[in-house]
C-alpha cells in the first residue's frame, strides 16, 4: 500500500518549493516548506486515525499545534523519539531553532532566512517522504482481535 502524506486537496508537486530551494531563494523556500511539513504531519494523524483537533477552553475545537502532533505517541512510534525530538527542536522548541514559531510570528530576522535553515527543512521533508504504510500479513492478523487489524 502506498502512503502519501500529501492530502488530496494540496498540490502534490514538490517542484515549486524545490525550485525556490535550488534557486537559493531561501525566504520563499522556508515559507513554503514549513506549512508543507505541518500539513503532512497533520495528514499523518488522519491516516493513523488519530485526532487532529483538541478541545479549546471547553467551548470548541481547534487544530492541535505542531508540538502536540510531534508528541503524539503514534507519531513518535512512526518516526522514533529521536526524530520527533529533532523536529520539535527545529520547529517549535524555544531552546532549539524554533523555526516554525519564529517565522510564523514574524520575528525571524532577515539573516535567519538562509541555506542552513532551508536545508534542515528539506531534510525533514525527505524524512516525511520515507513514511510508508505497513500491511499486516495474515499470520500477524491471527494474534489480533477482530476489527483491530
Amino acid at each position: 500500500m502506498k502512503l502519501s502524506l500529501t492530502p488530496h486537496h494540496v498540490d502534490p508537486s514538490p517542484r515549486r518549493p524545490l525550485t525556490t530551494y535550488l534557486q537559493k531563494d531561501w525566504l520563499v523556500a522556508i515559507h513554503v516548506f514549513i506549512p508543507q511539513v505541518e500539513q503532512a504531519l497533520r495528514h499523518l494523524l488522519v491516516l493513523l486515525a488519530r485526532p487532529v483537533m483538541k478541545l479549546y477552553r471547553k467551548s470548541g475545537l481547534v487544530l492541535k499545534i505542531l508540538d502536540e502532533i510531534l508528541r503524539d505517541p503514534v507519531v513518535e512510534e512512526t518516526f522514533s523519539t529521536r526524530v520527533t525530538k529533532y523536529m520539535r527542536t527545529l520547529f517549535c522548541d524555544q531552546r532549539g531553532w524554533n523555526v516554525r514559531n519564529d517565522v510564523c510570528h514574524g520575528i525571524t530576522p532577515p539573516a535567519g532566512f538562509n541555506w542552513m535553515v532551508a536545508e534542515r527543512l528539506l531534510h525533514v521533508l525527505l524524512l516525511l517522504g520515507l513514511v510508508r504504510a505497513q500491511e499486516l500479513s495474515s499470520e500477524d492478523n491471527k494474534d489480533e482481535e477482530p476489527g483491530k487489524a
